[in-house]
């Protein structure tokens, strides 16, 4: 009887191998997709959480009337009203913006002047110190212009603490024809006369003691002042809001 001397080696054919990664590739794919779903739902809760902390500190800011605060045209605020009504109908101009963010601040005001009466606590930018100790965290409403000083200074490396956020405002206006609400133009302020809309020039001839208003935040690619102030990005070019509130503003 005649013995075949040459074995057949053991291996996987090419079309196993085919087989083989067609169901690891499907396996990934059903992960990833598992996987991809959770890390949204977790950056939409984180979203929601900040979302509570941006419109809080804005609505605060548009409430409160600093010692020494300009308007975008350099005149000084008679009430924080006015610089609501400004707020509101300059913040959809990123030169104009305003923005918020949090940055590591002293325990006790060191200002001098003026800025020692503003109720805002300088920044700290000693790195080696720790939370509590030398510095408190604190939470920025901040408009591009009349106030790019505070702006420098608290965004500086060693103080700037995560993300800036931009704010696109818009006012929220009533249909005179129906009363319901709907988003105005961006950079005016309107209120209802007559039977019409109309274009309110400041806060001294609006007729309405709130405005209402949507607010989006935009997280910007960079908490570098320069590229803030660069005029390079426009809320087109950031993608989706990771916010859209209501709010409203009152006298």
């Amino acid at each position: 009887m005649k013995v075949n001397s040459h074995k057949r080696s053991k291996g996987f054919s090419l079309i196993e191998v085919i087989i083989a990664l067609g169901i690891v590739a499907l396996l990934l794919t059903g992960f990833l997709g598992v996987f991809g779903s959770a890390q949204k739902n977790i950056q939409r809760s984180l979203s929601i959480k900040e979302a509570n902390q941006l419109k809080d500190s804005l609505e605060t800011e548009m409430a409160v009337l600093r010692s020494g605060e300009k308007s975008y045209s350099g005149t000084d605020y008679k009430n924080h009203f006015e610089k609501a009504f400004d707020m509101v109908k300059n913040a959809s101009d990123p030169s104009k913006a305003v923005i918020v963010y949090q940055y590591k601040a002293l325990t006790k005001d060191t200002d001098s002047g003026d800025q020692q009466n503003d109720g805002i606590l300088p920044p700290y930018t000693d790195a080696n110190n720790v939370p509590g100790a030398g510095y408190i965290t604190q939470v920025a409403v901040r408009r591009v212009g009349p106030q790019d000083t505070l702006i420098t200074r608290e965004l500086a490396p060693d103080a700037v603490d995560g993300t800036v956020y931009a704010v696109r405002i818009t006012q929220l206006v009533s249909d005179p024809t129906n009363s319901s609400l709907k988003l105005g133009s961006r950079g005016k302020i309107q209120h209802i006369v007559g039977a019409a809309l109309e274009d309110a020039t400041d806060s001294d001839v609006f007729n309405s003691a709130v405005i209402t208003f949507q607010a989006e935040f935009y997280r910007l690619p960079s908490n570098n002042y320069g590229y803030i102030s660069s005029g390079i990005w426009d809320f087109e070019k950031l993608g989706n809001p990771v916010a859209t509130i209501n709010m409203a503003a009152r006298r």
